[in-house]
């Protein structure tokens, strides 16, 4: 059985289980396996690991019955009906609980999110930054400071090349905007007053690409930095164990930049023949059969018809 962690609604989910379906696979989508319709056991301890899931009281199915996980999101529980206290620790339990259950199987798992990805999705491309860098590939010049002096002469630096402005871009969220008149960069110093603020050189129309294992795949394929970038590419996605990303790159006087790491890519962002060649490697790499190996640290088990019903022992 090949598991979809998402829902249909999602382009993506909805290509990958047609194309299985169509490849005569059996494909369950399940939007979070720790909660209704679904039981979940889980034992873990050195000596063994085995689970077993129930979907719907109709379909059941151990570990060793999976033969691949897709996952396309963080397995939310629906907050209707929760306290709010409950409902955050209720989500946290079940985050960890899941990322571990990953981590468990030996079946391929697209992907085997870390802890850091996992807990925060949307981090922004400062968190990717070094190991870009470290893989070769360039990012926008970036600067973050609470001195108004240093936002000024990185404003005056961007203005010797033409530039005439910069990027505001929040560090605890996705909003960003230009900031370019007097009055902005004005604003801007008064807000340094109480927390740093990140600045980045603005760019233009980005190009997207998908590194899927050893595949890279771009949706405009005259991008004349594609051949070039590859390797670092793929080298990236290895060093940041994501068998599957998404990346936004921007071209300004001939130089390349990444802007954008995706972890959970966007299908749309892509025409239609680079959507199939996507799906396609996404099906082989879920096709596989390959085994990975498991983890063993404890003793897990719980049944979320009931939602409060968890236990722990070693």
């Amino acid at each position: 059985m090949h598991i979809i962690i998402g829902d249909l609604y999602d382009p993506f989910c909805r290509e990958v289980y047609d194309s299985l379906k169509d490849h005569n696979e059996p494909v369950l989508v399940i939007s979070n396996p720790l909660i209704h319709p679904c039981s979940f056991e889980w034992r873990l301890n050195n000596q063994e690991n085995k689970s077993r899931l129930v979907w719907n009281s109709e379909l059941s199915f151990s570990d060793d019955e999976i033969d691949s996980v897709f996952v396309r999101n963080s397995a939310w529980i629906d907050p209707d009906g929760w306290q709010k206290d409950d409902l955050m620790y209720m989500q946290s339990e079940t985050h960890a609980a899941l990322l571990a259950w990953f981590w468990s199987l030996s079946c391929p798992v697209i992907n085997r999110y870390s802890p850091a990805i996992w807990y925060r999705p949307k981090a922004p491309l400062l968190f990717w930054q070094p190991l870009l860098r470290h893989n070769g590939l360039r990012t926008l010049e970036t600067i973050i400071t609470n001195v108004p002096e240093e936002a000024g002469q990185f404003r005056k630096k961007l203005m010797s090349r033409e530039i005439g402005g910069a990027v505001f871009s929040s560090l605890s969220s996705d909003l960003s905007y230009l900031v370019a008149d007097t009055n902005e960069w004005d604003g801007l110093a008064q807000m340094q007053r109480y927390s740093p603020v990140c600045l980045v050189a603005p760019h233009g129309e980005p190009k997207f690409v998908c590194v899927i294992g050893d595949h890279v795949i771009w949706d405009d394929k005259t991008f004349f930095h594609a051949k070039t970038l590859e390797p670092s590419l793929i080298a990236f996605a290895k060093e940041s164990e994501l068998s599957l990303v998404e990346l936004a790159i921007t071209t300004d006087n001939d130089e390349y930049n990444v802007i954008a790491v995706e972890p959970f890519p966007t299908l749309e962002h892509f025409k239609d023949d680079s959507k199939d060649k996507i799906v396609k490697e996404v099906i082989s790499l879920l096709t596989s059969k390959e085994k990975t190996g498991g983890i063993t640290i404890l003793h897990f088990k719980t049944n979320l018809h009931d939602p409060y019903l968890w236990w722990f022992s070693r």
